[in-house]
């Protein structure tokens, strides 16, 4: 369950591995120390004494810690480091390899910004709790592949320069250096002096109960990235047979409501198209009386003639045969065994809250 957000979230993901050793122990020798040095005891995001303060020395120059060597090849990169301002607010989160390509972002911890600094770099910041921001880039362009890749986070001074007179004191607090051969940023694994994997999440061989000759398959969620990888929500009689799905295109904006009855695909068209796939977005497929309608964020984007579906039984967050993966931030999932009316579509893509919609319709919650 994802929490950061404020809401929480059914979080599914890939497989991932964090291939900075040591996320958490900076004092460690793995972590070089130039113009700065660490201190420990302080309250990370997980609620422990387990983050550090990243202090400035008072040399003129540029004050960082990095990890080198770290093992990598030529592919996307992201990067994430969790941060708090302290005297000082702004940091750089940079990475290198021996040949001296480097990719990074600026992050302003007040301001609340992130600024790539070279090209192929999608960088963002999301706040978190009790001040600490999750600031992570993605680098797509093979800066950071090869021989001794290292991992470099830098203090900045109000100008936003890495090269400054430090007072010896000011600092940012830092927790949960993370680097994954992923096109997007998943959540934090931590390390412990070695490299750490999660394997991949999914859900699957769920039982609702559905009444096939009609129903609503309602989703509300965002995905982790609008990458070229199909994903799909579906319900089925356990088969690809008998099938009624919801899913993320590989073709950016594309979203797919998809019924199969008999083995003979019934819908053609796009379920929409030019959705921003990482907003969080309200999704409703209906069937039922020879007709699917699609609705999304409170707006019908198609309509077609089908014959309905038989023996849905079966929820995955997949396709039907474990294919297709659905890695999102799920916020909500329903199943109706009824067709809904086009004004309760429209209602249920739309309004926050079952309560908000009820009063809306002007019915009673019982």
């Amino acid at each position: 369950i994802d929490y950061s957000t404020g809401v929480e979230a059914f979080l599914l993901e890939p497989q991932s591995t964090n291939l900075v050793t040591y996320s958490e122990d900076f004092s460690q020798s793995y972590w070089t120390k130039s113009g700065a040095s660490v201190t420990s005891g302080f309250v990370s995001p997980d609620g422990t004494l387990n983050a550090f303060k990243l202090v400035e020395g008072t040399s003129t120059g540029e004050h960082f810690i990095q990890a080198i060597g770290i093992t990598t090849i030529v592919d996307k990169y992201s990067f994430t480091l969790f941060a708090k301002a302290g005297e000082s607010s702004k940091l750089r989160v940079r990475g290198a390899n021996y040949f001296s390509n480097v990719t990074g972002a600026d992050f302003d911890l007040i301001a609340k910004t992130a600024t790539n600094l070279s090209k192929g770099v999608n960088a963002s910041i999301v706040e978190m709790s009790d001040g600490w921001f999750k600031c992570t880039f993605t680098s797509s362009d093979n800066a950071f592949a090869g021989p001794s890749a290292h991992y470099r986070v830098y203090l900045l001074d109000d100008l936003g320069s890495t090269s400054y007179q430090g007072d010896g004191t000011s600092g940012v607090y830092i927790y949960g250096a993370q680097v994954e051969q992923q096109s997007y940023p998943t959540s934090y694994i931590p390390t412990d002096g070695a490299t750490a994997t999660r394997n991949q999440e999914n859900c699957v061989d769920a039982t609702p109960t559905i009444n096939s000759e009609e129903g609503v398959l309602y989703f509300e969620a965002s995905a982790l990235a609008d990458d070229v990888v199909d994903k799909r929500i579906a319900i089925s009689d356990g088969t690809m047979n008998n099938y009624v799905s919801i899913g993320y295109s590989r073709f950016a904006g594309n979203i797919i409501a998809e019924i199969i009855s008999g083995g003979v695909l019934q819908t053609v068209g796009w379920g929409a198209t030019g959705v921003n796939k990482t907003n969080n977005n309200k999704f409703a497929l209906s069937w039922g009386g020879g007709t699917m309608k699609f609705y999304v964020n409170g707006n019908q984007t198609n309509i077609e003639n089908v014959t309905s579906p038989i023996g849905l039984n079966v929820l995955d967050f997949s396709n039907a045969v474990h294919t297709l993966n659905m890695y999102s931030n799920t916020k909500d999932l329903q199943v109706f065994d009824k067709a809904l009316a086009d004004v309760q579509l429209e209602a249920l893509t739309s309004f926050s809250s079952f309560t908000e919609m009820a009063n809306a319709l002007n019915y009673t919650i019982i």
